[in-house]
């Protein structure tokens, strides 16, 4: 356009919205003014601390179990979970999100590494940025809390410190360093040119934003661009497991029930990675209180009709929800239950074969014939059986 200049490339592209500390009483926040919640908050050096993070759509749960259901020898932990929530209205198929958070000793290194020690529990607000045009700037990257923003508590339970980074966080931090040969070294991973060298330095051995910024140390991130930088977490999400009368606890009130495999492996770097949420729900203890939402899955299930299910491994939580939901519908005597049949597959019987005892009394009601299979058990590593009445 007339009268209009590229923008140089050493000039950085600010965000729309950025943050700044709130001024309380006529005067900066400073680490008097703190309130005991952030001096609990910085306290908790080994685990998250337990308070709910604010989610548009969120729900409140308490972890009532936390059981890992393979043997502590076997190369996959599983995890059976029990929340109970103010919410049981879901159905086969559908979705529990669970919201991790970041742990402390990760939060305290950015925290170092940035020069953000100092102010890291003053409280914080979303602006829209004045050095821009005076245009709309749209919604806040972050809904208002009911509770103070801090550099901590964003950090924590908001931003995807632990991410594998793209192309365009290097772009952005080559911005915040005075030492050339770094700055030359970020610039190149934006070369889409070097797009395999990119991905030898990130993805295949996973290496993290925070392990990013340990390594180039001499960036320092102005705080009041970091959510225009660094991602926001998103929730994970888990098939439902529990349905029918598992609904409900022994008292009534409203429960859910996960089957969850954590991904736990070593990259190329022989360095041992563990996936964000599968850090978060294996530390989890019985008490604790975390956010969750419940997405619909849209799956039609016809409750009158046969079912051939297929569900090896983790993939049987849905059929599980199911075939209890099914139950639930068929408590009286007289209306039997359509046969069901379900293929079920795994490594090994011992260590693999989840809710085994369930399957055996579905099946000694007649109401399923369970078909399975274990790759690693009997001659020639296949061995199948076969539970309940034949047809």
């Amino acid at each position: 356009m007339n009268g209009l200049a590229p923008l140089p490339d050493d000039v950085y592209l600010e965000p729309k919205w950025v943050l700044e500390a709130v001024a309380q009483n006529g005067h900066m926040p400073n680490r008097a003014d703190l309130d005991s919640s952030s001096i609990i908050a910085e306290s908790q050096k080994y685990h998250p601390s337990d308070n709910y993070i604010f989610v548009p759509g969120g729900v409140k749960a308490t972890l009532l179990s936390n059981t890992r259901l393979t043997p502590d020898d076997h190369w996959q932990d599983v995890r059976f979970l029990e929340l109970s929530t103010a919410q049981c209205e879901y159905y086969p198929g559908d979705v529990l999100t669970i919201y991790p958070k970041n742990f402390p000793d990760d939060v305290a290194s950015i925290l170092v590494l940035m020069d953000w020690t100092d102010y890291a529990d003053d409280v914080l607000k979303f602006s829209p940025n004045v050095t821009l045009s005076s245009s709309s700037p749209g919604p806040a990257p972050l809904s208002q809390e009911h509770s103070a923003l801090t550099l901590r508590k964003l950090l924590t339970d908001h931003l995807d410190i632990t991410s594998i980074p793209r192309r365009s966080f290097f772009a952005a931090i080559a911005h915040f360093t005075n030492d050339e040969v770094q700055k030359e070294r970020l610039i190149e991973f934006t070369n889409p040119e070097l797009v395999d060298e990119l991905y030898d330095y990130t993805t295949r051995p996973r290496r993290s934003i925070l392990e990013v910024l340990q390594e180039f140390h001499t960036v320092k991130i102005p705080f009041k661009y970091i959510t225009s930088i660094i991602p926001f977490m998103r929730g994970r999400q888990f098939s439902i497991a529990s349905g029918g009368a598992l609904k409900r606890d022994a008292v009534g009130r409203p429960r859910v029930q996960l089957l969850v495999a954590l991904v736990k492996y070593r990259t190329v770097l022989k360095k041992m990675r563990q996936g964000l949420c599968t850090r978060y729900i294996s530390y989890l203890r019985p008490g604790t209180r975390i956010t969750v939402s419940f997405s619909k899955s849209g799956l039609k299930v016809d409750y009158k009709r046969p079912a051939i299910m297929i569900g090896p491994g983790t993939g049987v939580a849905p059929l599980r929800s199911m075939l209890h939901e099914k139950a639930a519908m068929h408590e009286n005597p007289a209306q039997a239950l359509p046969k069901q049949l379900l293929f079920y597959g795994g490594r090994n019987r011992k260590a693999d074969y989840f809710f085994e005892s369930e399957w055996t009394s579905l099946s000694e009601q007649g109401n399923l014939d369970v078909i399975t299979a274990f790759s690693r058990d009997g001659v020639g590593g296949i061995h199948a059986g076969r539970t309940g009445n034949n047809h």
